[in-house]
């Protein structure tokens, strides 16, 4: 595994729009987010310096997207789940409904209190070739590898501990997820590969409704993506099935490796040193 050996300089953001902005639009800067959630950010000057042009060209070639995430509405309270399900009343951009069963988890901190972590992120548009059908560690190990892929000899070194605490972990893991499965999920959840490279429940819905707004385009209708939050009963949450009666919100134990649940990759421009 190849980490980066000197110090990188992030693209500039007049670099970005010409990189992502081959198909349809690939970069959701702060026009894109002001537009969907009514909100007032500013365009960053230049790119965190994880995502160098060469990083940002490798994302684009395989099939990734800019999003720029905010944690506050325009009226400075917290963009949480409920925040944005009460404000749009429940009503999606394409003239559907945002979410679909909230009453099953109204009273969750994922619901009430959790919001997108601010910050410039690499994202896939659905989930990584190959995860479908896995596990929650088969799917970071085949993740894993599509980190190692987009970074290349540019890795950072704390990516390339957190794969290296990935590969150390895994088969322990997944015989923890046969037998404790409620403390599988947990350690699953505090993964440091998990923090870095999978979203929350959140993350996922403020995506779909900037794909629908800017692109219109429903991400997400035919998969569900295994996020790195727990629910009360233990279990991951995925979100998903976002078809026009909204998106679908489920929670499974890490052992499940069902054909339509795979990882939606995320990739924060800074590193978190924090859980």
């Amino acid at each position: 595994m190849t980490t980066a050996t000197a110090p990188q300089i992030g693209a500039t953001a007049e670099n970005v729009r010409e990189i992502f902005e081959i198909r349809r639009t690939n970069y959701f800067g702060a026009k894109e987010v002001n537009a969907t959630f009514d909100v007032e950010t500013n365009e960053p000057v230049r790119m965190p310096n994880l995502f160098t042009d060469t990083v940002l060209e490798r994302a684009n070639r395989m099939g990734l997207c800019l999003v720029q995430q905010v944690d506050k509405a325009a009226d400075r309270k917290p963009l949480t789940l409920k925040y944005i399900y009460e404000s749009r009343k429940n009503k999606d951009f394409l003239g559907g409904k945002i979410l679909c069963n909230s009453d099953r988890y109204k009273e969750e901190s994922l619901f009430t209190k959790h919001t997108p972590r601010p910050g410039l992120f690499l994202k896939g548009r659905g989930v990584i070739e190959g995860t479908l059908g896995k596990t929650f560690i088969g799917e970071s190990l085949i993740g894993a590898e599509f980190v190692e892929e987009l970074f290349g000899k540019q890795l950072p070194e704390e990516f390339g501990k957190a794969i290296e605490d990935l590969l150390n972990q895994a088969e322990d893991l997944e015989k923890l997820c046969r037998s404790d499965w409620r403390e599988a999920a947990r350690q699953c959840a505090n993964l440091r590969f998990s923090r870095f490279f999978r979203e929350t429940p959140v993350e996922v819905v403020y995506r779909i409704l900037i794909a629908q707004k800017v692109n219109r385009e429903r991400l997400f209708e035919d998969v569900y993506a295994r996020t790195n939050t727990l629910s009360q009963g233990v279990g991951l949450f995925g979100v998903g099935y976002a078809y026009s009666d909204g998106a679908r919100l489920g929670d499974w134990i890490p052992v499940s490796a069902d054909g339509d649940l795979g990882l939606s990759f995320s990739c924060s421009g800074e590193i978190e040193t924090e859980r």
